[in-house]
């Protein structure tokens, strides 16, 4: 990538060749069509010289014209060329080339050393003049080779002037310009691909990235370019499609009129926020898209009830602000769109918008775009661990911290019989994430199918009945799940024994975390908490033999705790065995070192919710 002169003004042109080989079929469909996506918002951005062509693994090529190279429009001021390799083979080579050119060279195109296959050699070269000063991002691995050297050129620089009718003209002079090379090299890159527990994949890929910082011509002052966050604080204040929508109470006069019956009811501003909250939540649906710039003004989403999820967000705050309750935009980042900078006041990282609010003296975030989600529990994938909270002439990062919210209790009260079947009940208790799942999984039907479902493709034998449900429209509370079930053949019987797995109902299905080694760190979301509590009925005339070792394992530095628990008792004439499991995991970032600990954590957790409660007959 270089910046050089353009038609109109200076531009970067982005030069990029790449070289794929195919080993498997499975590899044709990603790679066998390549989509380049440019701008054409001036006469500066434009995409030419693009050049491909297929190897046959014998080693004859074909070059590719006509209809395999072709354009098409993407939307306004957007376009795409694409390519379609044909007569692909396994061990075919495909390769292409293009030039990028755009007037956009404020950011320069970032680029990904590593990707999701194993890369042999990527390289990486930029040439700037020395005019332009760019903030560098890197991330990842370092460079095998990183070399940087010095050269001047002479460039046809446009300058806007006018003639002689005073029409505006562009005339070019030549410019002697000292040029700064770089150049980033990495050879023999692993593959990354998705594992559990991670933000985003392009979080942990090697790469870099180039804003413009600041800018000096000869003879002129250096002006800035990158803005502080205090400026562009002030700016999205008195941005048309941002602070000016939920400032100005032309844009939410209908909302407040339709507010006034349920906050005449409420009598404290916690009462009042929970009441727009609620309303909102419960009346505006989220068109599954995110932003934080309002595409429309604020009346008219609310007329058609239904906007991105900074809309959402802009309607609550304006109510708010109206009430006079202390609250701002919070501008995040969500978990799949990458990691925020704080050093950087780089707007585009941001792609969300939540609302903070201090209600009576208690920090509270919100996020309207469920109306199975509480008060206070942002989306699951807003959860990145900050946020920048646009306050005028002192905006401020603070911390996004993870509601203690994922909480499940699962409770099996059964009997075993003599020929090994297990009658009982099950009851699951369960809050935050989990309910909020749940319930929408509930709202589509109402008759619990997807339970039955889950159930029965781990244990194809059970009979469920009686399934109830409470608290589902109301997500504040406790969602509660009930059926009785009967589940043949779940106890072996030998003899005098009857063995049975506590494992009868799984909490933990598997471990989470598949690969022997992991290179980046593990990001939990939010804290978890999960309870199984397993109730035997002995049959009579039977003791308990032995039950599941009673252990307690830990992690780290107060990162997490397993228990098993294990007691006898008697009532009523009977007696009972009692399992139960408790998992707590506090801790959400896991540095690599920490993995291989975290891994056999969960292995053991495995293996001890399949342990054994023995039983045995009593001696006459």
């Amino acid at each position: 990538v270089e910046i050089t002169a353009g038609n109109e003004g200076m531009i970067y042109r982005f030069d990029r060749h790449r070289r794929l080989k195919l080993f498997k079929r499975s590899a044709f469909d990603e790679s066998g069509d390549v989509t380049i996506y440019y701008p054409t918002n001036s006469r500066d951005d434009r995409l030419t010289n693009v050049k491909a062509q297929v190897f046959a693994p014998d080693g004859t090529s074909v070059e590719l014209k006509g209809k395999e190279i072709f354009d098409e429009k993407v939307a306004e001021g957007l376009s795409a060329k694409k390519i379609s390799f044909p007569n692909l083979q396994e061990g075919s080579v495909i390769e292409f080339a293009y030039t990028l050119e755009s007037g956009s060279y404020f950011e320069l195109p970032e680029w990904y050393f590593q990707e999701g296959i194993p890369v042999r050699w990527s390289e990486y070269q930029m040439h700037i003049p020395l005019w332009y000063n760019y903030v560098f991002i890197n991330q990842g691995r370092e460079c095998d080779i990183r070399e940087t050297t010095n050269s001047s050129t002479t460039l046809m620089i446009p300058y806007t002037g006018s003639s002689s009718t005073g029409a505006s003209v562009t005339r070019r002079a030549p410019e002697q310009v000292d040029i700064k090379h770089y150049r980033l090299v990495q050879k023999d890159i692993p593959a990354l691909t998705e594992e559990a527990y991670m933000t985003t994949l392009k979080d942990y890929r090697a790469r870099i990235r180039a804003q413009l910082s600041t800018v000096a011509f000869p003879s002129q002052p250096i002006q800035p370019v990158l803005s502080t966050w205090e400026k562009l604080a002030k700016e999205l204040v008195d941005h048309e499609r941002f602070g000016n929508q939920y400032l100005k109470k032309r844009f939410t006069k209908q909302l407040m009129e339709d507010l006034q019956p349920i906050l005449a009811k409420a009598s404290n501003n916690t009462e009042k926020a929970f009441a727009v909250y609620q309303y909102l939540a419960r009346t505006m649906e989220w068109n599954e898209d995110y932003g934080f710039i309002a595409s429309e003004n604020l009346n008219t989403v609310y007329e058609r009830k239904k906007g991105h999820s900074g809309e959402l967000n802009m309607l609550l705050l304006a109510a708010l602000q109206e009430l006079e309750i202390t609250s701002y935009p919070m501008l995040i980042s969500t978990r799949n769109h990458g990691k925020m900078f704080e050093l950087y006041p780089i707007l585009d990282q941001f792609n969300h918008l939540l609302v903070y609010a201090e209600v009576e003296g208690k920090p509270l975030i919100m996020d309207i775009g469920s109306p199975h989600r509480p008060m206070g529990l942002p989306r699951a994938s807003a959860l990145n661990y900050f946020g920048w909270v646009v306050v005028p002439e002192r905006p401020q990062w603070l911390e996004l911290p993870a509601p203690l919210f994922r909480s499940d209790v699962h409770h099996l009260e059964a009997s075993v019989s003599l020929d090994g079947a297990l009658t009982g009940s099950f009851t699951n208790r369960c809050e935050g994430y989990n309910a909020m799942a749940e319930r929408e999984r509930l709202s589509a039907d109402a008759s619990g199918a997807h339970l039955r479902k889950a159930f029965q493709e781990d244990l194809p034998d059970i009979k469920m009945d009686s399934l109830q449900f409470e608290n589902v429209k109301d997500p504040s509370q406790s969602l509660v799940e009930r059926f009785k079930f009967e589940l043949p053949g779940a106890a072996q019987v030998n003899d005098d024994l009857i063995y049975l797995s506590t494992g009868v109902y799984k909490f933990l299905e598997e471990n989470p975390f598949k690969k022997e080694v992991r290179t980046f760190a593990v990001d939990i979301p939010y804290p978890i908490r999960e309870q199984y509590l397993f109730n035997l009925m002995l049959p009579e005339g039977y003791e308990v033999d032995a039950l599941p070792e009673a252990i307690t394992l830990n992690l780290p530095e107060k990162g997490g705790r397993f228990q098993v628990a294990v007691s006898q008792s008697e009532r009523n004439g009977m007696r009972y065995a009692h399992v139960n499991y408790k998992l707590q995991i506090d801790q959400l970032h896991f540095e690599p070192e920490e993995y291989a600990g975290l891994r056999n954590f969960f292995s053991l957790i495995l293996e001890k919710q399949e342990e054994q409660i023995v039983l045995r007959k009593k001696l006459q």
